[in-house]
């Protein structure tokens, strides 16, 4: 990512950043943050209009004086069948 598209994460800590996206946006977004590699990505059945939420936890590293972001956790927000029934639909567009 550069510069333009990436939030000040750092001060951020404690705050809510919405990014909305959408289909290939979406997979290159989770592929950065969540390290997932191209042939995992291609797995993925992102279900279409279902809010997708990461937390993050910070890390210092004092040798390098730099603080870091990392995802600690994923999820999808909305009720679970409804999540689930979005997931199947676009598994089965995409035929995965």
């Amino acid at each position: 990512m550069n510069a333009a598209s990436q939030p000040d994460l750092p001060t951020a800590t404690g705050k809510n950043v919405l990014v909305v996206a959408h289909g290939n946006s979406l997979r290159a977004l989770a592929m950065h943050l969540e390290n997932i590699t191209k042939e995992e990505i291609a797995e993925m059945n992102i279900p279409t209009g279902v809010p997708r939420k990461y937390e993050f936890h910070s890390r210092t590293d004092d040798d390098r004086a730099r603080h870091e972001l990392r995802v600690s956790s994923v999820s999808y927000l909305g009720d679970a069948a409804a999540i689930a029934a979005a997931t199947n639909a676009v598994a089965k567009q995409a035929g995965t």
